[in-house]
């Protein structure tokens, strides 16, 4: 959370993930145990913010579209 912005590179952070979803689901562990169920969620939720995050760098942004976005989430920023 404390990354900055200009340095921060979805598409690395995507594949890290990965691993870390793999290295669990390869875990000798109890599937059913909270923590694992936990862990899933939360990876899970990383798979699908991080691609956003990756259009939001895209080049093709312009600022009509962050006016846009900061309207929807009624923020300056």
């Amino acid at each position: 959370m404390a990354t900055g912005w200009p340095s921060i590179d979805p598409f690395v952070m995507e594949d890290q993930v990965k691993k870390l979803l793999s290295a669990l689901k390869n875990m000798k562990v109890d599937k059913r145990a909270d923590a694992y169920d936990g862990l899933m969620k939360e990876i899970k939720k990383w798979l699908v913010f991080l691609p956003l995050i990756g259009e939001l760098r895209n080049e093709s942004m312009r600022e009509r579209h962050w006016d846009m976005i900061r309207k929807l989430v009624d923020s300056e920023f």
